[in-house]
């Protein structure tokens, strides 16, 4: 569990600084940074913690193609670029979303306690 934590925290500091460098600030800044990230920090351990870095991979991976008209099409490409020249390449995100969903399986059910 300690190699998830280790790459969101590696994987969404170097998103955010790419977003950073490469996407002038304001609305385009805005959206991609919240397209990517929103919602995927400060997972406690276990089952959300590998959803939310699924979810990650998910949503790099489709980042080129996400505004495919859009004036921020070029911004998403660079930061896609330049996420896989920092190593985050595309068979570098298959080999990470196949060791997560094996290591979801894994995960135990834990029953929800009943309402009182």
């Amino acid at each position: 569990m300690e190699d998830v934590e280790d790459f969101e925290k590696k994987w969404f500091k170097e998103t955010s600084d790419s977003i950073h460098c490469s996407v002038p600030k304001g609305d385009h800044r805005d959206v991609i940074e919240a397209d990517i990230l929103k919602d995927l920090t400060d997972k406690p351990r276990g089952k959300p913690l590998i959803q939310s870095a699924i979810k990650y991979l998910d949503r790099v991976e489709k980042l080129p193609g996400k505004y495919a008209d859009e004036p921020r099409a070029g911004y998403a490409k660079t930061v896609r670029d330049k996420l896989g020249a920092k190593g985050l390449r595309d068979e570098v995100v298959k080999v990470w979303r196949e060791g997560l969903q094996a290591l979801l399986k894994k995960q135990p059910i834990v029953a929800s306690e009943p309402d009182m």
